[in-house]
């Protein structure tokens, strides 16, 4: 939503009206799915849980305000957003299986309607990293025999999703996200303050929450949930000998995903994002 936004030249400044909760039980949403041109939900009544106003689309990722990208989604259509998700390697997986099907394009799509994989989410955000050149993910780079010599070497296969100068805009939006005092994912800054970048998520009721970030060598996801019916709130529960009152993005995976990055990048060069 946020690079099909600035891709149409919506700029980052734009105001909306972004209330506790909105109303758009019927209305039109743009689409280019199963046929359709246009797609409407007759009972969809979003919320925040966060502050909302009117703000800015920066404030609004900071903040992680629903109702804006709500808003927002009417202005832009849940086509482009929907390719610029399926470009960088981001489908719906179909649950017990490897299948992946094209993202249902619905009201509710910016706010995590589909169900997809936290390897997915990891390798978008990478495209962002990568300044808007999408490499598919492979599991093995190469195997090597005993005496050194290369017997298979996996290549990346890359594609151009969006424009460098709308993937650094992206960028510069989500390190606010982790960066800016207040923000949803201020608590995850890296060591050493490392320039990096993000996104929380969390789904109704806490049964999922995930923290999706990255710096300009490494994307990775973290995503927490309950998976076996009936799905409940992780809110509450205790987590390694640490009781979360209320299960956030910022509050489970966030720490997981900030543990995991400060290791991996710990004899890593700090680099910086390309200022847009």
């Amino acid at each position: 939503m946020l690079a099909a936004a600035l891709n149409q030249g919506l700029e980052p400044d734009l105001e909306l009206d972004a209330p506790a909760q909105i109303d758009v039980s019927g209305e039109w949403f743009e689409a280019c799915w199963n046929d359709q041109t246009r797609v409407r939900d007759m009972d969809y009544e979003p919320a925040n849980s966060t502050r909302g106003g009117r703000i800015t689309r920066r404030e609004a990722t900071e903040w992680s305000t629903n109702t804006y990208y709500i808003r927002l989604l009417q202005r832009t259509g849940i086509c482009e957003p929907a390719r610029i998700a399926e470009s960088s390697g981001v489908w719906k997986q179909v649950p017990d299986t490897s299948e992946r099907q094209p993202l249902d394009q619905v009201p509710s799509f910016p706010l995590g309607s589909n169900t997809v994989a936290p390897l997915a989410m990891a390798e978008a955000f990478a495209m962002f990293a990568n300044r808007g050149e999408h490499c598919a993910s492979f599991a093995v780079a190469e195997v090597v025999d005993r005496d050194g010599d290369i017997l298979i070497e996996q290549e990346p296969e890359c594609d151009r999703v969006l424009d460098k100068d709308v993937a650094d805009m992206t960028n510069d939006i989500l390190r606010g996200v982790i960066e800016t005092e207040g923000a949803t994912g201020n608590a995850m800054r890296l060591d050493g303050g490392r320039p990096a970048a993000g996104k929380t998520g969390t789904t109704n009721g806490s049964v999922a929450v995930w923290f999706v970030g990255y710096t300009p060598q490494l994307s990775a996801a973290a995503a927490v949930a309950d998976l076996d019916p009936p799905q409940t709130s992780l809110s509450g529960r205790t987590y390694n000998g640490k009781r979360i009152s209320q299960a956030y993005g910022s509050t489970l995976p966030g720490p997981i995903w900030r543990e995991a990055m400060n290791e991996a990048l710990e004899d890593e060069p700090e680099e910086d994002f390309k200022e847009p």
